[in-house]
């Protein structure tokens, strides 16, 4: 016990140093060192608060909350597996089978395990789908072998080590999500965020237009006898010329079809 303090004060950064701190913790509780084996059952177990007083343990407890966002986490020996081709296939397994969804991977220390969270879920029901279909893949599962995956919030993973642990999480999953139904629809087919163009202006220019356009500020200074403002007053006659036959050829479409309704009227 003196050596694992030693190696806990000298080396605090370390991987080691963690594991040390933990069968400190375990020793410390009134647990028997059995062995050197350091197995996944004291990782679930582990709560960083040792005390005797359970209420102060659990004075924290997980929220059930469905429509909040979850991850999909897996918590493994770095030493026990080939990490690197563990993120090859999980970031794989993402571009290839989720086109429209963008999840972000990240690898953080956990106690001298380590923790895989995938997360871009809006809700507990993608997460879960998402995580079956984790496990269908052999090549990502058959890397994980002695580990196992989580459905969790990111709230709720925030207590574990603190004040709770796994397997204080497993147990409440299996009362309060585990009976849940979720959605038999494709979720994750569903791109999260939806961008629209801007609704473009379709409406046509008056006569009103035209002079304002044509008066413009970049027309002031040019003098009259340069001929321009005179091309200026033709176009601008020329448009207003344009329009109002238009606008004559309308009113005589539009008393033909008047004409010919009164003369159909009779039947």
């Amino acid at each position: 016990m003196n050596d694992m303090k030693v190696i806990v004060e000298t080396y605090p950064n370390s991987r080691i140093s963690e594991i040390a701190g933990m069968i400190i913790n375990g020793v410390d509780e009134g647990r028997t060192l059995k062995g050197g084996k350091f197995d996944m059952n004291s990782i679930w177990k582990y709560r960083s608060e040792t005390t005797s007083d359970s209420d102060s343990i659990t004075k924290q407890t997980f929220i059930n909350s469905r429509d909040i966002e979850h991850l999909s986490v897996m918590v493994y020996d770095p030493d026990s597996i080939n990490e690197n081709q563990l993120l090859f296939e999980v970031a794989k397994f993402n571009f290839t089978t989720y086109l429209v969804r963008n999840f972000n991977i990240s690898i953080k220390p956990d106690r001298g395990m380590h923790r895989m969270i995938i997360d871009g879920f809006q809700n507990f029901d993608e997460a879960l789908q998402y995580t079956r279909a984790l496990r269908r893949h052999q090549n990502i599962m058959s890397l994980l072998k002695n580990s196992d995956l989580l459905v969790i919030s990111r709230k709720n993973l925030d207590l574990i080590g603190p004040s709770l642990s796994y397997e204080d999480y497993k147990r409440y999953y299996t009362k309060h999500f585990a009976p849940l139904k979720i959605s038999t629809f494709n979720l994750l087919t569903e791109p999260t965020e939806i961008i629209t163009n801007d609704k473009v202006d379709t409406k046509q220019p008056t006569v009103e237009d035209v002079d304002r356009i044509l008066d413009d500020d970049i027309f002031i200074g040019i003098p009259k006898s340069s001929g321009v403002n005179n091309k200026i007053d033709k176009n601008k006659k020329d448009v207003k010329s344009t329009t109002s036959s238009t606008k004559e050829k309308e009113k005589e479409v539009t008393n033909n079809i008047d004409d010919e309704y009164y003369d159909l009227e009779g039947f």
